[in-house]
């Protein structure tokens, strides 16, 4: 009696088993998702672009509402000619300009604010052959709208670094074209 018991108990245990299986896999095939999160990696991305060779670092590829998210930012000379560009103002320079925008709705999270104050000038620098310039920049997520920051988008965002050309910052030629990688916004 006490063999049929256990055999009984087995059986059961294995259809059980079985069945739960079944069912969790049919259900992750109907939702064609995982329940796992994707692996967290920071970010180290080289890459050159005509006679710039891009660099720039990540702790991470994801972030939450609550972090702040932290890009070192280098740009270097590989060419041999001087290459002029846009340096920011003179009292604040940002040699190594840095975006972080939203890939459907195209919004930019906003940069930390700190406490300098800086001027409102545009001033050109010279990258000579061979040497670097490098930033790191503090962004924050959230973003401008109607003069007030607000909650950034959840989502992917690319990653743009760039030097901005110095005889237009806002457009970019084929030779100030930015590096870029991607980063992604959670909810948690």
């Amino acid at each position: 009696m006490k063999n049929k018991r256990l055999f009984s108990l087995a059986a059961f245990l294995a259809v059980a088993s079985a069945a739960s299986l079944a069912a969790f896999t049919d259900a992750f095939a109907m939702n064609g998702s995982r329940s796992f999160p994707e692996p967290v990696a920071p970010i180290h991305h080289q890459e050159t672009i005509g006679d710039l060779a891009y660099e720039f670092r990540l702790n991470s590829n994801q972030f939450s509402l609550n972090d702040e998210i932290e890009v070192y930012a280098q740009v270097t000379n590989k060419g041999d000619e001087p290459i002029n560009y846009t340096s920011g103002s003179s009292s604040c320079p940002t040699h190594v300009g840095v975006d972080l925008v939203h890939q459907e709705t195209n919004t930019r999270l906003a940069v930390k604010q700190d406490d300098r104050a800086c001027t409102a000038d545009l001033v050109t620098s010279t990258l000579a052959p061979g040497n670097t310039v490098h930033n790191t920049w503090t962004f924050i997520p959230e973003r401008w709208q109607d003069s007030k920051l607000i909650l950034g988008d959840i989502g992917d965002y690319d990653v743009l670094v760039s030097l901005h050309e110095a005889s237009s910052p806002f457009a970019q030629s084929q030779q100030f074209a930015p590096s870029s990688a991607t980063i992604t916004l959670l909810t948690e």
